[in-house]
């Protein structure tokens, strides 16, 4: 499932300023300037810049804070051999481990709600599929099985489920990868596929938020579906695009990316219902709420930014090495005995 033109560029050309250049000179420079979480696309990069990973967004990819005390962040990186492989930090950039290494690319972490596991995306059997490990990178299991194809995995609130992507539709199935539902099996609209991604719980369990894109005519807007998949909203209809959804800790925001020709990309909050739209920050993407409520996390040119998450105030880039992104990344909690 091929992800939206527009993410492709915006996803491609944001790590492709930062990289060529070295963090400290992008620090510089950054305060007068924003998920099969997807198939992986690679292009190529001209003259001197590497290969750039055009990694859809589960974004980047979807997830949802759940509420607790802030505990480490998840997010995938360029490793030396040029593949991409999950990574997890404290918020302040300290605490820096590699869970994944392997030769495939592993992308769009979603931390469970418990804060102990971490499921994502991976082409290591030679097709998209979805993973879960332990937070600290250990006993990585397969649970698409056999299938293809699949990509932005999304805890369940109690754990019990994963919400997924799969063929431009929203799937569920039980965390061990059982008893698998198309919640939206959605079919061409004017003869045109319509693409559903970027699947996140509600904080409470009872919804879903994703996005979905429309080709005739060309929209992208945020949608909520009950987990039972009989009543569908539609929670934005603004000119431009809005992708990349999270729910706040307490269900009464979203904060997602709205992206147009003329303000370029905003990590935007908005309420379920579709009121009460506040701009957060120029220049982000893959916006995720602290499990506190009180900040939002998403990255920018290659490099992870935190917010307040009403708005006020500058956003400040999270120290780290010169030559590290931190793409897409999931606030988790502390770890807890509840849950799954």
């Amino acid at each position: 499932m091929a992800p939206p033109l527009s993410e492709v560029t915006l996803a491609s050309s944001a790590e492709a300023r930062g990289k060529d250049e070295p963090r400290e000179r992008r620090e510089r420079g950054m305060a007068g300037r924003r998920t099969l979480y997807l198939p992986v696309m690679i292009a190529v990069a001209v003259a001197v810049a590497c290969a750039v990973a055009l990694l859809a967004l589960s974004e980047q990819k979807a997830q949802a804070a759940f509420p607790g005390k802030n505990g480490k962040i998840a997010y995938f990186d360029r490793s030396e051999s040029g593949d991409y492989d999950i990574y997890s930090m404290k918020s302040d950039g300290t605490d820096r481990k590699r869970l994944t290494e392997d030769t495939a690319n592993d992308y769009a972490p979603d931390v469970s709600p418990n804060g102990k596991k971490i499921a994502f995306a991976s082409s290591r059997s030679g097709a998209n599929k979805i993973y879960v490990m332990k937070a600290d990178g250990t006993a990585v299991r397969n649970i698409s099985g056999s299938e293809v194809g699949e990509g932005g995995p999304a805890w369940s609130p109690d754990g019990t489920e994963i919400a997924f992507e799969k063929d431009g539709d929203v799937w569920v199935m039980d965390a061990d990868g059982s008893n698998r539902k198309n919640l939206t099996d959605t079919p061409p609209v004017n003869g045109y596929e319509v693409r559903e991604n970027d699947p996140a719980y509600s904080p409470d369990g009872t919804k879903i938020v994703f996005y979905k894109e429309t080709f005739r005519p060309r929209d992208v807007d945020l949608y909520t579906i009950t987990v039972d998949g009989k009543e569908l909203r539609q929670v934005t209809d603004f000119p431009g695009k809005e992708f990349s959804p999270d729910w706040s800790p307490s269900g009464n925001r979203l904060a997602y990316v709205r992206s147009t020709k003329t303000s370029g990309e905003r990590v935007t909050t908005i309420r379920p219902d579709g009121t009460g739209k506040k701009f957060i920050a120029q220049d982000g993407y893959s916006p995720v709420f602290s499990p506190d409520g009180r900040r939002i996390a998403f990255d920018r040119n290659g490099d992870l930014y935190k917010v307040k998450s009403d708005g006020s105030g500058e956003p400040s880039v999270v120290s780290g090495p010169a030559e590290s992104s931190e793409l897409a990344p999931d606030w988790g909690p502390m770890r807890t005995a509840t849950a799954r």
